[in-house]
């Protein structure tokens, strides 16, 4: 796994933030129907998967290392989950050298075979990396190659109460944003 602009980005506040309310909200709907009997969860701008953390300005590696040393938060508990299902090893975990992103974080949460997971990336290249990732945690999980926005608009027609649709915030369209 090579570093990249997603690595740079990783672990920033603005990461840690987004990643804790959509696990929150996919925690507060599984404990409810009808997303509890199955939710089909399809997120666009899926990204690599799994990072590696650099030390910015933003301190993003440090960041990552603060989070993980806080159990109460649900997401360092989901990161540790999904990072120890990935064969990492509680040292590199602890030293914040690798983060799990939305899409390990949700296949893992979602692994139910009763829950649907669907990841758009547009990279090519990342998108290999995703589904590797992905599978691991959740072998049932599918990866689209493409336009994820175009792909759900041509789709949502078809979904139903069950469906959730997460865009990245910081990625509209194919373009990055500018996180600060």
């Amino acid at each position: 796994m090579s570093t990249s602009l997603q690595d740079a980005n990783s672990g920033n506040a603005a990461d840690l933030i987004k990643h804790s309310v959509y696990l929150q909200t996919l925690a507060t709907l599984l404990e409810c129907e009808p997303w509890s009997n199955g939710l089909h969860l399809h997120e666009c701008h899926a990204g690599r998967g799994i990072y590696q953390p650099q030390n910015t300005k933003e301190n993003n590696k440090g960041n990552v290392q603060r989070l993980l040393l806080s159990p109460n938060l649900l997401l360092a508990r989901q990161q540790w989950t999904v990072l120890k299902q990935l064969g990492l090893d509680d040292t590199e975990i602890a030293h914040g050298n690798c983060y799990a992103g939305s899409a390990c974080l949700n296949a893992a949460t979602l692994s139910d075979t009763k829950h649907d997971t669907h990841f758009y990336e547009q990279d090519p290249g990342v998108g290999k990396d995703l589904e590797h990732s992905v599978r691991r945690l959740k072998a049932t999980t599918s990866v689209y190659s493409g336009d994820g926005e175009a792909a759900i608009a041509k789709i949502c027609a078809n979904f139903d109460s069950r469906c959730v649709i997460i865009l990245d915030p910081f990625c509209i369209s194919g373009s990055m944003r500018k996180r600060n």
